[in-house]
């Protein structure tokens, strides 16, 4: 019991009023919750507290006892006490980890929102800026033909010339590796030759049409998907199902006569991985190969395809 006084820093003699305010002061000091707190220690306080609490209690009742009867008392009472600060001491534990969970439960959720907000300010400046460039543009509305120059990593370098002017400028492209693309879904090359909008009071305001090509470019795409074709049809065990490039072109002139440049480029991308481009990969290609116009397109082609 001496023991038990000196962990709360009190002698035997002192009041119960006394006793629970240095058991206060003391619990607060080495709550589990706060920084400099310690679990161990607050058991161990709130173990000394009751079983001194208790024992108190029960004092006046046990005078006739014997040392042996008055022991069992104290040894019941005391594991009464460790029983309680140990429960206790676990319930404050489990306290402060559903306090701390949901913190950072609420601070997940504000970091979600937060990239949200952010994503979806990015997305509206960029769409502003787009809108912006379309209402200068229009306003006094020109084209020309732009020429790649240079392909750097994700940018396209290209120029055009207006009334003695030449505007040189860079333009945002997606790519994997060393190897970047126009927003059709072809591969660009230096030469590649592309439509550009832009206003005639202000050259800084235009835009890349990659849709509408030169002929030149034209027919470099023609050829890269009529490669991809054959390369697609190679089978070291069927050498003879192998389809000759005559017919692989016949087969992408009509498939972009039927769904344009998209087309092409699901032919183009038929073994590309989909974490290297989402919009046209060996997936895309799967289903594309399984559609009414890729199946006529063989067909007159007489192309088959396994």
């Amino acid at each position: 019991m001496e023991e038990y006084y000196k962990i709360l820093g009190v002698d035997s003699s002192v009041t119960d009023e006394v006793l629970k305010k240095a058991y206060r002061k003391l619990a607060f000091e080495y709550h589990p919750d706060r920084q400099s707190g310690s679990e161990e220690k607050f058991r161990e306080i709130l173990e000394a507290y009751e079983t001194i609490l208790n024992w108190r209690k029960a004092k006046e009742s046990l005078q006739n006892l014997s040392p042996d009867e008055k022991q069992k008392i104290y040894d019941h009472l005391k594991a009464k006490a460790q029983e309680k600060a140990k429960a206790e001491a676990h319930a404050r534990a489990a306290k402060y980890r559903e306090k701390k969970m949901a913190e950072q439960n609420r601070a997940y959720t504000i970091a979600v929102y937060s990239l949200i907000g952010i994503l979806f300010t990015v997305y509206f400046a960029y769409k502003s800026y787009q809108w912006f460039v379309d209402f200068k543009i229009n306003q006094d509305p020109q084209r020309s033909v732009a020429t790649v120059i240079g392909i750097e990593r994700n940018r396209v370098v290209y120029t055009f010339d207006f009334k003695e002017q030449s505007v040189q400028d860079r333009s945002y492209v997606s790519g994997y590796g060393i190897q970047m693309f126009a927003d059709n879904g072809m591969p660009l090359k230096t030469g590649d030759q592309f439509i550009v909008h832009f206003s005639g009071l202000d050259l800084d305001y235009h835009k890349l049409d990659f849709y509408k090509i030169s002929t030149s470019t034209f027919n470099r795409y023609i050829d890269l998907a009529a490669k991809s074709i054959v390369r697609s049809s190679l089978d070291p065990l069927k050498p003879s199902k192998a389809i000759s490039l005559e017919k692989a072109r016949c087969l992408a002139l009509l498939v972009y006569d039927q769904n344009g440049l998209e087309g092409l480029a699901k032919i183009y991308h038929f073994d590309t991985n989909p974490l290297n481009k989402l919009g046209h990969n060996k997936f895309t290609w799967f289903f594309f190969k399984s559609s009414d116009d890729f199946e006529w397109a063989m067909e007159e082609c007489k192309i088959v395809l396994e």
